[in-house]
C-alpha cells in the first residue's frame, strides 16, 4: 500500500506541472513537443523514490523544468530556458533554487547525460548525471 502511494505520488507531481498521464489522440501532438528523461527509481527496501527528472519543452523556445526526489521529498521544480545545439543542451538555475548551478550535456532521442559545472552530485553521489528517456507509466525499481 506504502509504494502505491508514492506511485500516486510521483503521477500528481506530473499533474501539478500541467503534465496529464494519459492523452487521447488529439492530444498525443501536442505530447511530441514535450521529452521526459529520468533516473528516478522505486526503493524497494524502503519504499522510496530516488533521483532526477528533466522535462524538456519544445514550444516557441526551449525549456527545461528540472526536479530531484529523495524519499518522499520532491525539489521544487525549476522552469527554465533551454540552449540546444545538435545534441549539447545546457541551462542554468538560479539561486536560491536547491539545484543552483548550469547543467552541460549531451542529448539523444533516447537520454541525456550531463553534469552541472558547480560540481553538484545526482542524489546517488555521481557527479555525471544519466536519464534515459521515459514515459509516466514507468518507474524502474532501483539496483
Amino acid at each position: 500500500m506504502f509504494a502505491n502511494s508514492r506511485m500516486k505520488m510521483l503521477a500528481s507531481s506530473f499533474t501539478l506541472l500541467g503534465i496529464s498521464t494519459h492523452c487521447d489522440a488529439h492530444e498525443k501532438t501536442a505530447m511530441t513537443a514535450i521529452k521526459i528523461y529520468s533516473n528516478i527509481c522505486f526503493h524497494e527496501e524502503t519504499g522510496d523514490l530516488m533521483g532526477e527528472r528533466i522535462l524538456v519543452l519544445h514550444l516557441d523556445k526551449d525549456f527545461v523544468v528540472y526536479q530531484s526526489v529523495i524519499g518522499d521529498r520532491f525539489s521544487k521544480p525549476d522552469f527554465v530556458t533551454a540552449h540546444l545545439m545538435g545534441e549539447s543542451i545546457s541551462f542554468s538555475i538560479p539561486s536560491p533554487s536547491e539545484n543552483s548551478g548550469t547543467f552541460n550535456g549531451k542529448i539523444k532521442e533516447d537520454q541525456i547525460v550531463g553534469f552541472f559545472s558547480g560540481g553538484q552530485l545526482d542524489v546517488f553521489g555521481k557527479s555525471s548525471y544519466m536519464l534515459g528517456r521515459t514515459s509516466l507509466d514507468k518507474l524502474p525499481k532501483c539496483k
